[in-house]
């Protein structure tokens, strides 16, 4: 579980954590499924479609989760913002131990 958090840390990329798995393997290949391109859409179409769509799938299903359990979105037990903060602390500390010059490598 950890080691996929860590894995997309480096990219900013943490709600594929959630989206991916209850998500797109649920509706893989419908049209209510973010992560598929539709017949005939180009790249250019579809990514910013599959970048906007997962992350607002990945919202919808941590919020339904953590409602579940009787918690909040801004909750601790949020997976979404553990990775976002996991993401934050690694760019902060690549920063901080490398300097600036880092940042384009990151």
């Amino acid at each position: 579980h950890i080691l996929s958090h860590l894995a997309l840390v480096p990219t900013v990329y943490n709600h594929f954590r959630v989206e991916h798995p209850y998500g797109h393997h649920k509706r893989a290949a419908t049209p209510e499924d973010p992560a598929s391109s539709q017949m005939g859409e180009t790249f250019l179409e579809f990514w910013p479609r599959t970048v906007i769509g997962s992350f607002k799938s990945a919202v919808m299903i941590e919020t339904t989760r953590l409602k579940r359990k009787g918690k909040e979105f801004w909750s601790t037990d949020n997976e979404l913002l553990q990775g976002w903060g996991m993401s934050a602390a690694f760019h902060g500390s690549m920063v901080g131990i490398f300097g600036k010059g880092v940042i384009p490598y990151l």
